[in-house]
């Protein structure tokens, strides 16, 4: 007579009529151990602290290159209303002064000079280039760091 350890079924019938399952097992550990666990949390917390700062001057990137797309459109505006009444405007329209969601224009002219300045929002990210200027010659404020 042959006995249950020598079956690999999954459900087998005693003699009393009583459904047992029976399989084989190996020997194999379940679940990671701690020393596993720290390598990966190490290794996600050495690549969040290269990512996330990296990711932080992207973002700073972006705003800033936002806030100088306005500028450069409102000194396209301001040189066309210049070319049609032979003057500078005094002041923007609502839409070039609200067309940056990062920072707000403002233009100062006298005569035949006029400067546009971009000051940055409470939703611009990081602290370079709150305040950007363009005037009529093309001169650009601050002149290292912000217009590449």
């Amino acid at each position: 007579m042959l006995s249950f350890q020598s079956f690999r079924c999954e459900h087998c019938t005693h003699s009393q009529g009583e459904i047992t399952r029976v399989t084989q097992r190996k020997n194999i550990p379940g679940g990671f151990t701690l020393i596993e666990l720290m390598i990966v949390v190490v290794v996600l917390g050495i690549l969040a602290a290269i990512a996330l700062p990296s990711y932080a001057r992207y973002v700073e990137r972006t705003h800033i290159a936002d806030g100088q797309v306005a500028l450069l459109d409102a000194a396209q505006w301001v040189e066309r209303q210049y070319t049609v009444n032979n003057a500078y405007p005094d002041t923007l329209p609502a839409a070039l002064v609200g067309a940056s969601d990062f920072y707000n224009l403002a233009l100062a002219s006298a005569g035949q000079d006029y400067t546009l300045t971009a000051q940055a929002t409470s939703n611009k990210r990081g602290t370079n280039c709150n305040t950007m200027t363009l005037n009529h010659f093309g001169a650009r404020t601050p002149e290292t760091g912000c217009w590449r």
